[in-house]
Formats: C-alpha cells, structure tokens, sequence
C-alpha cells in the first residue's frame, strides 16, 4: 500500500521543526548572554576578590605562586565589555588579542632599629647650657639587601629626596588544568620570589575566536531545512 503525505502536510512538519529549532536556539542565547554576564563580573572583580596563593620550594629557593582561573570571552564581547581598550590594541598595533593578563600588586618594605652609618655628631648647647647631640646635615641613610636598595638624603634647608630600586621579576604562565576526568580549565598563574611583593591580584582573559556567519545556529538551522525542503521538492517531482 502506498502512502502520500501531502506537500501540505510535509510544510507544516518543516515549519514546526524550524520553529522548535529556533525555539532551542533562543534558549542557547538566553544562556549566552547569562553566561556573558557572568563573566564580565568575574573579570570585573577578579583584581578586588581574593585570589589563591601558595608556596613552592624551585632549585632550593621559595617561590610565592598566585593562580587565577582563565574567563573566555570573544574579542568582541571584551572590547564591548571594556575588559580591552580598543584604542589600546591600535596603539600598540594589535589585531587578534589570545590572551590578556593584568596584575596589580603592592610593594611593601618595613625595616626598623637600623644603625646609622657613619653619622657625624654635633653637639649644640642649649639654653639651659646642655650639650645636645645634633646629626650634622647634610645626611645619608642607605639600606641594601639582595631585593632592595633604598637611600634617603637629608638637608640643611629641611629638605629631603630618596632613591628605591628593586628587582621585580614576575613568571606568567597561561595554560590548562586538568579539572577532573575529562574537563579542563584555563589558568593563569603567576610566581614571583621577591618577599616585598604582596596582595597580588591577576585579571585573566583567553579570547575564543568569533564563529563565522556560517557557523552560527542560526545559519545551520535554516540552510538544513531548506535542503530537506528542496531535497523533498525535487524527489517528489
């Protein structure tokens, strides 16, 4: 027995695939733009939150690690999002951004009870005719160590300058973490060894590259209905 299915018939089912298609496809959307959301909090926040950080003992020395997980986002959405400066990528002549990592730390010293290295003494009487020790100016105070070198002059008209250098080296490395049997996740994570160095944060983006229009949902959907449609078209004639 043959059966016919009206050409009718066959549109109706076409329309309402199509329509639960693009039913699903909206709700893909409406799950993007929450996830989008989402992560342009995470990356807003990611230099005021809190952030893991840990030990680690490399060739004998201590080493500070500080590690962030990786949001991803479009360059597009970043950009629209002012997680990158768009003036930025022209100035410094950037086209396809991959990854984008920016850190905020504080440098902090606190030495105290330090001698005094060779100061000259004078002796002024006061009032009352006692011989008070004055520090003869001008004056320099330095201090050194293998992270730091710190010089402070001071003046005979109150005035007073310093000088600070110190040695900042900073190791970033953007890769993948195993996060259970089959997932992965992108990590930045940043080590460092100068003990002055505290409150590191780490802001980290990985860029997707953008589907083309003929990867969209959209796109899929439609061009697979119309070739259903035209491939029953023509065996029907």
């Amino acid at each position: 027995m043959k059966i016919e299915i009206k050409f009718w018939l066959v549109i109706l089912i076409i329309i309402a695939l199509l329509g639960a298609f693009y039913y699903a496809g909206g709700i893909k959307v409406r799950r993007e733009r929450e996830r989008l959301a989402e992560a342009v909090y995470t990356l807003q926040n990611q230099l005021s939150g809190t952030i893991n950080t840990y030990e680690i003992e490399l060739y004998g020395e201590r080493q500070t690690i500080a590690e962030q997980n990786s949001i991803i986002l479009t360059q597009k959405q970043a950009i629209d999002n002012h997680i990158l400066d768009k003036e930025r990528l022209r100035a410094i002549n950037i086209d396809i951004v991959k990854e984008n990592v920016r850190l905020k730390a504080s440098l902090s010293v606190m030495k105290d009870s330090l001698d005094m290295v060779e100061p000259e003494i004078i002796y002024v009487l006061d009032s009352l005719g006692i011989n008070t020790p004055h520090l003869k100016l001008p004056y320099g105070l330095f201090y050194e160590d293998e992270w730091i070198g710190l010089g402070v002059s001071l003046f005979q008209d109150a005035t007073w300058a310093f000088k600070m250098n110190t040695d900042v080296n900073l190791d970033v490395t953007i890769g993948e973490r195993r996060n259970g049997l089959f997932r992965k996740e992108p990590m930045a994570v940043v080590g460092f060894d100068n003990p002055y160095i505290n409150d590191v944060r780490v802001q980290s983006l990985s860029i997707e590259k953008s589907p083309l229009f003929f990867e969209r949902t959209w796109f899929r959907i439609t061009t697979h209905g119309l070739a259903f449609l035209g491939g029953y078209w023509l065996g029907g004639r």
